[in-house]
């Protein structure tokens, strides 16, 4: 069927009745199934100098984002059925109808996956399928562009798809284009690209401040990619770079770069730490791109610039082992002197998590025999060790990383508890709340004086 479809469009590109049997939301998947998969051939495979473009379909966008919705929300939908049935005992299905339904929706699951990958193949392969919107205004334009985007991103943090979650970082990173985010809105690029890239920034962002992404370090490259990306983008409109930049969400998600960037510093996987080091120079090279266009100072925008300039820099000066690597970012983090962005609320949720591998630590190996094994925050798929029983490994890993922790704190204490009001509220971050900072207070006749928690 895919070879006949395939044909088809190169014998007669103009007749559209096959393909719109297959894009009828109300047809089979495996109409659905051959025309993506045709599409992808037409598009990858070596063309012939006459065979029709693949651009005759990109009047089919609004038709191709509706599939890729549609098989999206079923395949989430179908995780979580497929899980859950998994874990209701047999007896609970009352009836041959129940069980057969359920079965029904639990066969179709593997068929949605499939379809459901080989759409974001396909977008990847060529997003334009996706970006034509012709004839609509700018505001519809913003949003089909963002409901596409967004769907892409809720598949990064998808455990239970991993192929479908990397070819959707694929698929962003082919998205963030310079060429690409031209398309996002032609009406208002750079307003659309500030609305859109920093909701991309900041939902990734939040899952990796709470540990809800296994492979982290996959994840901390490709965010660096995609803020290469950005600031090719910026460079090309570095006359106006700052057009929209206002709005709240942008401010948010630096925030929670700078958040991600500095927490990933003590992580015990060292690529981890070399790459959130290398990534505070894509933050400066922003800050140069944006005060161009405005009479401000990089400082201004980035008033820890020259110690993430050092940060950047001493990743790529050759170390030798993870506890030098550790001794230098301390060093450096001594050095910053204004607690703005990201630094503070960094700090503070930094402090939550050593708050519970300390309280982990202190009662082991009854936490041990509790939970079954100690495990660090900051640990990958990939090295999660064969044996689960070898738990003397996993503590060794916490107590590295509680180390980490500690000199990452101390190394920030006295910056973060100077401030003489940690009364005031984390600005809405869903972070650690600074009251709780008030028993660690010591009053003086003259002045405030406050000392790291960490070292009590």
């Amino acid at each position: 069927m895919i070879d006949c479809f395939v044909s088809c469009f190169r014998i007669k590109p103009h007749n559209n009745e096959a393909l719109k049997v297959c894009l009828n939301p109300n047809s089979s998947f495996l109409y659905h199934y051959v025309l993506i998969s045709s599409l992808y051939r037409i598009i990858t495979q070596p063309r012939l100098p006459w065979w029709p473009q693949i651009d005759l379909v990109y009047n089919k966008s609004s038709e191709l984002r509706l599939m890729f919705t549609d098989t999206l929300n079923k395949a989430l939908q179908g995780c979580i059925t497929h899980t859950t049935l998994r874990m209701i005992p047999s007896f609970a299905l009352k009836g041959k109808e129940s069980t057969s339904k359920f079965r029904e929706r639990g066969d179709e699951v593997p068929v949605i996956k499939n379809l459901l990958l080989l759409i974001v193949r396909l977008i990847h392969a060529d997003p334009m399928l996706m970006l034509n919107n012709q004839g609509k205004t700018g505001h519809e334009i913003q949003s089909s562009t963002l409901d596409l985007i967004n769907g892409l991103v809720s598949l990064v943090y998808e455990p239970t798809m991993p192929d479908v979650a990397l070819e959707a970082m694929e698929a962003l990173l082919v998205l963030h284009h310079p060429e690409k985010i031209e398309v996002w809105n032609p009406e208002a690029p750079i307003n659309t690209f500030w609305d859109v890239s920093s909701q991309v920034l900041f939902t990734i962002s939040q899952k990796l401040i709470q540990h809800q992404i296994m492979n982290y370090t996959d994840i901390l490259k490709w965010l660096r990619d995609i803020l290469m990306c950005r600031n090719a983008f910026l460079f090309r409109h570095k006359d106006y770079a700052n057009l929209g930049s206002q709005v709240a969400i942008c401010k948010q998600a630096h925030i929670k770069l700078e958040v991600v960037f500095f927490m990933y510093l003590w992580s015990i996987d060292i690529e981890a730490v070399l790459v959130a080091m290398s990534c505070f120079r894509l933050l400066c090279e922003e800050a140069d791109i944006r005060c161009g266009s405005d009479e401000v100072t990089v400082t201004y925008l980035l008033p820890n610039y020259h110690l993430y300039q050092e940060l950047a820099h001493a990743s790529t000066v050759l170390t030798t082992g993870r506890a030098a690597l550790q001794k230098r970012i301390m060093a450096l983090l001594r050095k910053i002197e204004h607690c703005v962005n990201g630094v503070q609320p960094a700090w503070e949720e930094t402090f939550r998590n050593w708050e519970v591998s300390t309280k982990t630590l202190t009662s082991y190996p009854k936490a041990k025999l509790e939970d079954g094994q100690v495990e660090s925050f900051h640990r990958s798929a990939g090295k999660r060790r064969a044996s689960h029983q070898n738990s003397e490994h996993e503590l060794e890993d916490q107590i590295n990383e509680w180390a980490n922790m500690t000199g990452f704190l101390c190394a920030l204490g006295g910056v973060c508890l100077q401030r003489k009001s940690p009364s005031r509220p984390s600005a809405g971050l869903g972070l650690l709340p600074m009251p709780c900072l008030e028993s660690h207070k010591l009053a003086n006749s003259s002045q405030d004086v406050q000392y790291c928690p960490v070292t009590q």
